[in-house]
């Protein structure tokens, strides 16, 4: 009888009858058995050739190499820190890639301290790289070259995202099809994916958020290592960026950012708050064909296209202002037929701001207080030193659970932020504060004032009114508590002392350097804005009031608060309450404020 199919099928696997087979003498014999196994169990599958890593390992952290090597060219590097290029976005992605890998190793044990070479305990690793450039400086080159690099070269899930999934195929992989194709490259090609397993692989994903669903449908695999870029990112919704966020997840991941900047109100702009995210500026003025005069890269940024822009959007002036963004230039350029020489300064109009500089244009000037320009200049200053003996600083109290406490000083010529505290609890604002003071006196200062938001400050008030330690080691000890809503020193300008404290700063800020902003500080300080209000007949100013700021930022500006109260001038504090101090020889106390004309007037008003 004839044999069924379940008789027939073997006993020992595919592998092990090869074996058998090929462990057979040569013969006819061998070649029956080889027949008769074919017939039973079939051909073997044929499995896709899986690539190889080893031919891609030394480029893993050389994405300038694999680029010259596989590609075709190469990044163009910037002329120093403050003008960075292509070769510098890079490498911030390799030093983000390797610190990460290093802080993982650190953690599971495979490395001790002292073997740490890209990351320490404790330090926030950025691996959000965000880059605001002006246009023709290789923006959409950087991005596929960085697809292709790092998919080739890492185990890893890349994915692109633009502002539509049509501008993502006619832009990003428009130029990873001309980088990619015909370079024997390992995967398939696809419209807008390289595939090169079912778990490696780049693609673009979708941006649409049709109810309000954009967030799951952005969602997709995870990988050892994973790449997102986002092109033309001023463009691209919030949602987007909450979605990258679940992804990145438990991996280790860059986020490539990049946009010709136009407004302060995107996602774009928000997210370079965030202590993760290190920001670049690429000006379309230091490219090297505009710097050269001449075609170092082919079609790419020239001087002929800058100098029509400065020609239509700038104004010469005679000196500089960081309020106004003014810049100067280390070449000559030709402007309505005349030559202006190195050195020439010039003052941005908003358009050129964004397409050349690569800076967003600041919003609502006529009704912001701090400049973004003055805040900006401020943050990139160095500190030159000044008066060692007098520090002044802020206090903001926190007023509930999602607000929080922050503490600024202001010594010599920089303001800093000491602390940030999440705790209501009087004491822990207390010994902070004590901390930070006393390390001022080893630096030299005698004259020591604190400046405290009143509102929900008052028991950090009394306490520090009565600390022995502090009251001992400043000859010159205040404690002022400070109601926002009180008059102004200046009650011709400013209806409350909230907005001449702002105004003041602003001024102040002129010539001090904010060291270490948290990301939080600047819209804090350039986004509060004023109005006009008139009172009795005479027309001030008035900041607006934190509720409203707190509805259109979703937070308290708790680190604007801090800083602006340590910056803001003495006089700005002669109308508030002044801390008594009792004399070292015991007797009547005496009020605890410096001679001068002005507080004179005020114990005047007051009968002291």
């Amino acid at each position: 009888m004839e044999a069924t199919t379940q008789e027939r099928r073997p006993l020992l696997s595919r592998s092990e009858i090869a074996a058998r087979i090929a462990a057979m003498p040569d013969g006819p014999e061998k070649v029956r058995a080889a027949e008769l196994a074919l017939k039973v169990i079939g051909p073997a599958k044929k499995k896709k050739p899986v690539p190889k890593m080893d031919a891609f390992v030394r480029y893993r952290f050389c994405p300038e190499l694999y680029l010259k090597d596989k590609l075709g060219w190469q990044p163009w590097s910037g002329l120093d820190d403050a003008h960075p290029g292509q070769l510098e976005i890079l490498q911030a992605m390799v030093l983000a890639v390797r610190q990460q890998i290093e802080k993982r190793e650190y953690e599971n044990g495979q490395k001790s301290a002292e073997q740490l070479q890209f990351w320490k305990p404790g330090q926030t690793i950025q691996n959000w790289i965000r880059v605001e450039s002006g246009n023709g400086i290789g923006k959409t080159k950087l991005l596929s070259g960085t697809v292709n690099w790092f998919v080739d070269c890492f185990e890893s899930i890349a994915y692109t995202f633009h502002t539509s999934a049509k501008q993502d195929k006619l832009t990003t992989w428009k130029e990873i099809h001309k980088d990619r194709s015909g370079k024997g490259l390992p995967g398939r090609l696809l419209d807008t994916r390289i595939e090169i397993t079912k778990d490696r692989f780049a693609e673009s994903r979708t941006t649409s958020d049709a109810q309000g669903k954009g967030e799951e449908k952005i969602k997709g695999q995870h990988n050892e290592f994973l790449l997102f870029l986002v092109d033309e990112a001023d463009g691209v919704e919030e949602f987007v960026f909450k979605a990258i966020e679940t992804m990145e997840s438990g991996g280790i991941s860059i986020v490539l950012m990049m946009a010709n900047p136009r407004s302060r109100a995107s996602a774009f702009h928000r997210i370079k708050r965030y202590s993760y995210v290190r920001t670049f500026r690429i000006s379309s003025l230091y490219h090297p064909n505009v710097v050269q005069g001449r075609d170092v890269i082919p079609g790419a940024v020239r001087r002929d296209f800058v100098e029509k822009q400065i020609e239509k959007g700038c104004e010469v002036v005679s000196e500089h202002d960081a309020e106004k963004f003014t810049f100067d230039l280390p070449y000559d350029v030709k402007c309505k037929g005349v030559v202006l020489p190195a050195g020439t300064v010039f003052k941005p109009q908003p358009e050129f701001m964004w397409t050349v500089l690569g800076i967003a244009p600041p919003t609502s000037l006529d009704k912001t207080v701090i400049p973004v320009g003055t805040y900006e200049a401020a943050c990139s200053r160095e500190p030159q030193g000044g008066d060692v003996t007098r520090a002044r600083v802020g206090v903001d109290a926190a007023r509930d659970g999602k607000d929080r406490g922050t503490v600024y000083i202001h010594w010599q010529d920089a303001v800093w932020r000491a602390c940030e505290l999440l705790q209501q609890d009087t004491n822990s604002y207390v010994d902070v504060i004590k901390t930070e003071c006393l390390k001022l006196k080893e630096k030299g200062v005698t004259s020591l004032h604190i400046r405290v938001d009143a509102g929900y400050g008052s028991g950090v008030i009394d306490a520090l009114k009565i600390d022995a330690d502090l009251l001992a080691a400043f000859p010159d000890f205040q404690v002022f508590e400070v109601h926002f809503g009180s008059r102004a020193y200046n009650q011709r300008d400013y209806d409350n002392v909230a907005t001449e404290m702002y105004y003041e700063a602003a001024e102040t800020l002129k010539g001090v350097s904010i060291i270490a902003p948290p990301p939080s500080l600047e819209a804090d300080l350039t986004e509060r804005e004023f109005k006009f209000i008139n009172r009795a007949g005479k027309t001030r100013k008035i900041l607006e009031p934190k509720e409203e700021f707190k509805k259109r930022a979703g937070r308290s500006p708790d680190d604007g608060d801090g800083c602006v109260l340590a910056l803001a001038p003495d006089y700005c504090f002669q109308q508030v309450t002044v801390q008594v101090i009792p004399p070292a020889g015991g007797g009547q106390t005496v009020p605890a404020v410096n001679k001068t004309p002005l507080v004179d007037d005020l114990a005047k008003r007051l009968g002291l």
